[in-house]
C-alpha cells in the first residue's frame, strides 16, 4: 500500500510500502529489494528496515520515463521467486555482512 510519510526536515513524500509475506512471496524482502536493484531496470527500494517486514519504493528514486518500473519491477521478482524450485531467504545476518563489505569495499 502506499504510505505518506513525513521526514526530519518536514519534508512529505509517498512511497510505497511493500509488506509481502516472505513464507507466500518465496523471498524476503531484503532479498526483493536487491534483486530489484540489478539488471537493467534498477529500481531503488528502501531496505534500510527490510528485517522488520517491508521495503519502500521512492518515486524520487525514478526518472521521468520510469513511472512504472517499480511496480513491473516487483511483479518480475516476485515472479521469480514463485518460479524458483528453492525460495529465496538470504539469512539476515548474511546481508548484513554484504552490507558492510559492499561500504568497506567501496572506491574512493
Amino acid at each position: 500500500h502506499a504510505a505518506q510519510l513525513t521526514e526530519a526536515a518536514n519534508n512529505q513524500r509517498h512511497r510505497l510500502k511493500d509488506a509481502a509475506d516472505p513464507e507466500t512471496a518465496r523471498i524476503t524482502h531484503w532479498d526483493v529489494a536487491a534483486a530489484m536493484d540489478r539488471g537493467d531496470r534498477p529500481v531503488i527500494g528502501r531496505d534500510h528496515e527490510a528485517e522488520d517486514g517491508y521495503v519502500y519504493l521512492d518515486p524520487c528514486n525514478l526518472h521521468a520515463d520510469q513511472e512504472t518500473n517499480g511496480a513491473e519491477r516487483r511483479i518480475e521478482e516476485l515472479d521469480r521467486a514463485q518460479r524458483s524450485n528453492e525460495g529465496i531467504f538470504t539469512p539476515l545476518p548474511e546481508r548484513w555482512l554484504a552490507q558492510e563489505s559492499a561500504i568497506l569495499n567501496r572506491p574512493a
